[in-house]
């Protein structure tokens, strides 16, 4: 939800940037979904960046704490961020670079370095910069208790934290593990563990843009 919010203001301030041009109005929706696209590709990276490091560290043993037992635990994920993520083209997003109002080459992306143009009928407005991030850590500290049935609840929490300049990052989650090898009488006598997880994560984050163009 707060992703798409952030989404949403800086649509609000590009638009109003463009819009101070007369020759410069963003109104069908080819150019909205142009628009769009846009300040997707420029923010995606860190979002996927984020969730792939969210997917690490919700187990370290397939075998569950037995009733009462339980562990905590602090680990920190580190997400390197590829060169092939820090720039991406614009005439690439947008649905038709041949009858859309923008046009543009390489530019970076949120965690890249590079800055660049994209032209809107003709004008030449400066993109958003990158934050230059090469690597995004996520310190997590996770907890789990041993119910009944060998069955696990796992918490997971990251207290809001900065990433660099560009903005800041929480996260709250649960999981619940369960021994499956205990419904299965013969192979429950073999030395392996074998327990069906999930797991549901709920990640705040907020990005901090401003409009380069000075609107």
């Amino acid at each position: 939800m707060k992703k798409n919010i952030i989404l949403l203001l800086v649509l609000i301030i590009y638009y109003n940037s463009f819009s101070q041009s007369n020759s410069t109005q963003i109104n069908s929706a080819q150019q909205i979904n142009d628009f769009k696209s846009i300040i997707e590709a420029y923010i995606s990276p860190l979002g996927n960046s984020l969730g792939a490091g969210l997917n690490n560290g919700w187990y370290n043993t397939a075998k569950p704490h037995k009733l009462g037992g339980f562990d905590v635990t602090l680990t920190t994920n580190f997400v390197l961020i590829n060169n092939d993520v820090k720039t991406f083209v614009i005439d690439d997003v947008i649905e038709d670079a041949n009858s859309s109002i923008f046009q543009g080459g390489e530019v970076s992306t949120v965690v890249g370095n590079e800055s660049g143009n994209v032209a809107v009928n003709g004008a030449s407005y400066k993109m958003l910069d990158g934050f230059n991030i090469p690597a995004v850590p996520l310190p997590i500290l996770q907890a789990g208790i041993g119910l009944f049935k060998s069955t696990e609840l796992t918490f997971r929490y990251i207290p809001e934290l900065k990433i660099g300049s560009a903005g800041k990052v929480g996260l709250l989650g649960f999981g619940i593990k369960h021994d499956i090898l205990q419904w299965l009488p013969i192979v429950d006598k073999m030395p392996i563990d074998i327990s069906l997880q999930g797991g549901y994560t709920k990640l705040g984050s907020e990005i901090e843009l401003i409009d380069p163009n000075g609107y």
